[in-house]
This record gives C-alpha cells, sequence and structure tokens, in this order.
C-alpha cells in the first residue's frame, strides 16, 4: 500500500469514529429525554384520578407509561385534568365502584382498548 492509500485510510478511520462516537452519543442522549419525558408524565398521572382508575382496571402504571404512545398519553392526561366530570370520578373512585361503572370517563374507550 503506497502512503496516499494508507493516509486515506486514516483519515476514513477517523471519519467513522467519529461518526459512531455522534451517533452513540445521540442515541445516549435521546434514551436519556425519552426516560425524563416518562418521568415527567408519570408525575403528571400521580396527581390524577386517571392513575386510580388504571389500577382500578388492573393496569399497572408504569407499564401504561412505557408501552403507550407518548401523544396518547398525553392526550388522556390532559382530558383528565381539564375534565368536567372529576367530582363523579372522585365520588366513585371513593365508594369503589366497579371498572365498568367508568363510563362516563372521556378516556374510557381510550383505557378499555388493546394496547
Amino acid at each position: 500500500m503506497d502512503q496516499v492509500s494508507l493516509a486515506t485510510a486514516a483519515v476514513m478511520g477517523v471519519l467513522l469514529a467519529v461518526t459512531a462516537g455522534g451517533l452513540i452519543r445521540g442515541i445516549a442522549a435521546n434514551l436519556s429525554q425519552g426516560q425524563q419525558v416518562r418521568r415527567d408524565l408519570g408525575e403528571r398521572l400521580g396527581r390524577l384520578p386517571l392513575v386510580r382508575v388504571l389500577r382500578l382496571r388492573g393496569a399497572d402504571p408504569t407499564g401504561y407509561l412505557h408501552q403507550r404512545p407518548v401523544h396518547e398519553i398525553e392526550r388522556q392526561l390532559r382530558v383528565c385534568a381539564g375534565c368536567s366530570a372529576v367530582h363523579r370520578c372522585e365520588r366513585a373512585l371513593r365508594q369503589g365502584a366497579a371498572a365498568d361503572e367508568f363510563r362516563f370517563c372521556p378516556n374510557y374507550r381510550a383505557l378499555t382498548s388493546p394496547d
């Protein structure tokens, strides 16, 4: 191999290493950001009746947060937070209503649909 070929191979090797390093850093940052988004969603979920309805339906809130798409969780959290039936929901939860008695919940269909 002549010197030009060696120099070209060395430059290509360095470029490949830099690109691979950038990809690894980008993937790690994306994973970290995704974990933080899910933690933030979990905190919001914990402040709403939705978390208790999930448990009543036999769903694990952590599993819910990691199996559902973020946009779907966001929508369900917004719906629950702005729900006009929140007092009815709280009352039903206090009284130990069965899961199928929450048909009034705007999220009912989403929570009963398969993942």
